[in-house]
């Protein structure tokens, strides 16, 4: 699933806010008080309880349209449950690590300040073995870290536990066995290894669970709290995501620039909508001018307006020239200066220019570091 528009109004600070024809990858930024968080909070739960907002949201699988939907859409309206979309959320419910046509939040509260690592339950069997509740993504984002530790631990543990039995019961076949049953920590040293080139998550001890420990560019075992605050971030973030297969959902990520360079921003974003083989709908709330310049020329760009000069608060920026001196004018006090394409050109088009997502893959290929 995927909205298409929603509408919003008194819902305060927003008067009132409208989007029409979203597409994939949407940028909205604007002020502190603008309304960024507040968007996101009722976007969020109007999945969940009394609709705070008005939106389409329309299928992005056949399941959806035969199954659950009666159709093509679901038309919410604010103040009014919708059975139709109460109960395709509650049908949310994957084992194996899968989510599937739900929804994903990532507010910006992303400081954990210290975890409490459970003894894992060698008799518990693999977690990944049990449903995933519907709304296992609407909670907080730090929450969600303090139990995915515990969750990598004790499922360690499950595995050590089925390799035990299963090379019990056929001693010669030890190689096939592991082929069978890869460790689970791989895929999340390949990303680690993917954002912070140079540097390898090394394995952990389901007996002694605890913090992460990585091994540097000069051979030394470092414990995960020495990486800096924006590469544990865009770690932790990456991780979350990477334990379910994220699918058809609609993943809203307040100020992903939070603490980070703006590379590691953009690796982080690109990395996101890698998920689930680019069947996801991202909205990223943002004051970074890096964003709103490289996502500029999609159309999906806006700025919040919030004096409200015009009856709509959401400003397309594509849609904006010479008329429009108000809004121009609070997008420059707000947002600062951010280049588009007839600014700053590094390469020309016929009829517009692909600048910035163009050029920074370039130079990620030729100079990686």
């Amino acid at each position: 699933m995927k909205i298409a528009s929603l509408e919003i109004s008194n819902y305060e600070p927003i008067k009132y806010l409208k989007l029409e024809n979203l597409g994939n990858t949407i940028i909205i930024a604007g002020a502190n008080g603008s309304g960024k968080t507040r968007l996101k909070q009722a976007i969020v739960s109007s999945f969940t309880g009394t609709p705070q907002v008005n939106m389409e949201i329309i299928s992005t699988r056949k399941e959806e349209v035969e199954k659950y939907f009666n159709g093509k859409s679901v038309i919410v309206q604010k103040g009014v449950p919708n059975q139709v979309l109460k109960s395709y959320i509650n049908s949310r419910k994957y084992a194996l690590g899968g989510y599937v046509g739900s929804v994903v939040q990532i507010d910006s509260s992303r400081n954990v300040q210290s975890l409490s690592y459970s003894a894992v339950n060698w008799l518990a069997g693999d977690p990944d073995d049990s449903e995933t509740a519907p709304t296992y993504y609407f909670g907080s984002f730090a929450s969600r870290w303090g139990e995915f530790m515990n969750y990598i631990h004790q499922k360690s543990a499950a595995l050590d536990k089925k390799l035990a039995d299963e090379l019990k019961k056929n001693p010669s076949n030890g190689q096939q066995i592991f082929d069978n049953n890869p460790d689970p920590l791989i895929k999340y040293k390949e990303i680690f290894s993917s954002i912070l080139p140079g540097k390898e998550l090394q394995n952990i001890d389901p007996a002694h669970p605890g913090e992460f420990k990585y091994k540097d560019l000069s051979g030394n075992i470092l414990p995960f709290n020495t990486l800096s605050s924006g590469e544990q971030e865009v770690v932790k973030v990456l991780f979350d995501v990477a334990r379910k297969d994220i699918k058809h959902s609609v993943v809203i990520v307040d100020e992903p620039e939070l603490h980070l360079h703006p590379t590691l921003t953009f690796k982080l974003i690109e990395a996101l909508k890698l998920v689930g083989d680019h069947s996801n709908q991202f909205i990223f709330l943002t004051h970074s001018a890096d964003l709103i310049s490289t996502y500029y020329s999609s159309g999906d760009v806006y700025f919040i307006d919030s004096i409200q000069t015009g009856s709509n608060q959401a400003h397309r920026l594509s849609d904006l020239n010479h008329s429009h001196k108000e809004i121009v004018k609070l997008v420059g006090q707000n947002l600062g200066v951010f280049a588009v394409g007839k600014k700053l050109i590094f390469i020309e088009g016929e009829n517009a220019s692909i600048d910035r997502l163009t050029y920074h893959s370039i130079a990620q290929k030729i100079i990686p570091d």
